[in-house]
């Protein structure tokens, strides 16, 4: 892959049958002035056939991709996707990976034996902390905007972690579903926070104990969900089963729109994402959070950046307020 920029290091390599993908998509303003390759970076989800379900590997591949996402200063916006009906169907139950229980030299021991039980918590430890918490490292601590284009319903482990995202665009027939008691699963990745925190205590509880599936409406209405996009319909020739319906499209026009320069200021909306992230989930108060809100309007008047904006606005420049 030709990159836009010049990484700080080289794009991991991967093949066309990874079900995990990158690319840098083009985008222009409304009036095709300006044109922005390389600011975004979309990870598609790629297995429609299993309703992107994932696999360990590729919960591994997004992570590594992420990190290497957020090495890269010339990125600002990291969008979420999928092909197919579904953005994903949370974790492959067929996945090998998982289907791998306590070694055989480990259960057969005593249960009180000493091996058995530190060979039971290192198994379980690792197999826990490499998904789920990786899930919620991953999401929590990324720098960028982390923008969710959900091409279909989301279900389980990847639920928690579209749970994470800053913005979540989404159709009208999106639904989120968290069976997690069901499968005899505690809440994942972060989720016993971030769904309180975005949609509200009453809906989390209904999502996470009940397994409730929540609506696009509901969601919405919740806050949870940023915009519902008009649905548009299905060509009269796709396959239902792999068809992708245009959500990207949607979202990167409205990404070019409302997102990116000139009519945003990246380090402001970046600033701005890590101050809020900082507030709603490490409880910081009124007074830490407008101590990092002047710290960051200190470093943007320094660099002259509002004073910019400020001086195009009272010329009778246009701006998209």
């Amino acid at each position: 892959m030709t990159l836009p920029f010049t990484p700080t290091r080289p794009l991991p390599i991967s093949d066309d049958s990874t079900s995990v993908q990158i690319s840098f998509p083009l985008i222009k303003s409304d009036d095709g002035s300006v044109e922005h390759c390389g600011p975004v970076a979309v990870l598609t989800l790629c297995s429609p056939q299993k309703l992107n379900a994932v696999t360990m590997e590729d919960m591994q591949s997004l992570w590594t991709y992420m990190e290497w996402i957020d090495e890269q200063p010339q990125i600002s916006i990291t969008v979420l996707t999928g092909k197919g009906r579904f953005f994903s169907a949370g974790a492959d139950v067929a996945d090998p990976a998982r289907a791998k229980g306590i070694p055989e030299e480990i259960k057969t021991l005593p249960k009180d034996h000493i091996k058995h039980i530190i060979g039971t918590r290192t198994w379980t430890q690792g197999r826990v902390y490499s998904s789920n918490g990786m899930a919620m490292r991953m999401m929590y601590n990324h720098s960028k905007l982390l923008v969710a284009a959900m091409n279909g319903p989301v279900v389980g482990i990847m639920a928690a972690v579209v749970a994470l995202c800053d913005l979540i665009y989404t159709y009208d027939n999106f639904y989120l579903l968290t069976p997690f008691s069901q499968i005899a699963l505690v809440a994942e990745a972060g989720s016993s926070v971030s769904f309180p925190k975005k949609m509200g205590l009453g809906k989390a509880q209904q999502a996470l104990i009940e397994g409730k599936k929540m609506s696009a409406k509901e969601l919405e209405e919740a806050g949870f969900i940023s915009r519902i996009f008009p649905s548009r319909p299905t060509p009269s020739d796709a396959d239902k089963k792999t068809y992708t319906a245009p959500i990207l499209q949607d979202v990167l026009h409205h990404i070019g729109d409302r997102l990116l320069p000139p009519n945003v200021d990246m380090y402001a909306v970046l600033n701005t994402k890590r101050i809020i992230r900082e507030t709603a989930y490490m409880n910081k108060n009124i007074y830490e959070a407008g101590m990092e809100e002047l710290l960051g309007a200190e470093a943007v008047f320094r660099a002259g950046r509002p004073q910019e904006k400020f001086e195009r606005l009272a010329k009778g420049g246009r701006h998209k307020l």
